[in-house]
């Protein structure tokens, strides 16, 4: 970044840029990545979504294979059964509709 001043590097970096990087300036928001932006982060969220569902289902049933707290297990229940706002906030950065889900969980439940 040469012939900038150090006021030009400093509205950079306050504006996400970081000055001096040797490839060029690059935004820190992984949204302006491009098709594949935020890939990890969803499928981050999506695990979660599938961790809650397994534990909602593992309470169900009354086993688990390993060891985990008994109210984490009924506090996923609790969350998927009643559509909560822990399955809402996961829901809203997967793009599921969380009611479905829910409704999916307690038809499943039902069967059981």
């Amino acid at each position: 970044m040469t012939g900038t001043s150090s006021g030009q590097k400093r509205n950079i970096a306050a504006e996400g840029y970081v000055a001096g990087s040797p490839a060029a300036l690059f935004p820190l928001d992984p949204i302006e990545y491009g098709n594949d932006a935020g890939r990890a982060e969803y499928n981050l969220w999506c695990a979660v979504l599938m961790q809650m569902v397994v534990d909602a289902k593992l309470y169900w049933k009354g086993k688990t294979s390993f060891p985990v707290a008994h109210h984490e297990l009924r506090q996923a229940f609790d969350d998927l059964f009643r559509c909560g706002p822990m399955l809402r906030h996961v829901c809203e950065y997967t793009g599921h509709d969380a009611q479905w889900i829910s409704e999916g969980f307690i038809a499943w439940c039902e069967l059981e």
